[in-house]
């Protein structure tokens, strides 16, 4: 599947770089039954993508092992060309060691392979949320039809988890929720860890912003 000329203003426009046919194919049946995503670029390597224009472009989602090519080389050569990209890396090699280069390289995610199919959607929407969403009028039937982004979002986080979440909304320090809830504060912060790691989320800002930014379209 070539670049496509023509991007909907109002979905994400995604593109997807994987050498592994069957993979590939998978991840892209699973994103397009997302209302709220256009699958425009399926390349199989670097090489088909070098010569095209990606400007329209809002994700690229980048395997690492491409054969001669790897995906933390084409995020060096492709992020100072469209600044506006948000690449994000998929790999099932040793995360603790390809996530710092894969980030140091100007990726702006990294998800472990394994996980690609049960993640990557939150991750797109975690991703581009504060930013690309943001700037979007989006119509509430391209979105979610019975529940909110936000919901969609934390569907996978346990009750405890949740409840962790709903203070730290709020405002309230941990040593309140570990009142509130009876739990010591390194559990509650085991907890916080926990899901802002599930959200793919670095910390409490981060976490407000996108909680804001999908509540404001819910409404």
């Amino acid at each position: 599947m070539g670049l496509e000329n023509t991007v909907s203003d109002n979905k994400l426009s995604i593109g997807i770089i994987d050498d592994h046919q069957i993979f590939r194919e998978g991840i892209c049946s699973l994103l397009t039954k997302n209302p709220l995503f256009d699958v425009q670029l399926s390349a199989n390597g670097y090489e088909e993508v070098i010569s095209m224009d990606l400007t329209h472009l809002d994700i690229l989602i980048v395997d690492i092992s491409l054969g001669a090519v790897n995906g933390i080389s084409i995020v060096k050569m492709l992020k100072p060309k469209f600044s506006h990209l948000k690449i994000i890396v998929l790999s099932m090699m040793n995360r603790d060691v390809y996530e710092k280069k894969a980030i140091a390289a100007g990726a702006d995610l990294f998800i472990d392979k394994n996980e690609a199919f049960n993640s990557l959607e939150k991750g797109i929407l975690a991703t581009s949320g504060e930013k690309e969403i943001k700037q979007r009028r989006i119509s509430k039937d391209l979105l979610f039809k019975d529940r909110g982004q936000w919901e969609i979002l934390i569907e996978d986080l346990s009750e405890r988890e949740r409840d962790v979440l709903e203070y730290t909304l709020r405002g309230v320090p941990q040593k309140e929720i570990s009142f509130d809830l009876g739990i010591n504060v390194k559990t509650i912060s085991t907890y916080k860890r926990r899901l802002l790691s599930k959200l793919n989320l670095s910390g409490d800002i981060e976490l407000i912003n996108l909680y804001n930014t999908l509540k404001n379209r819910d409404t």
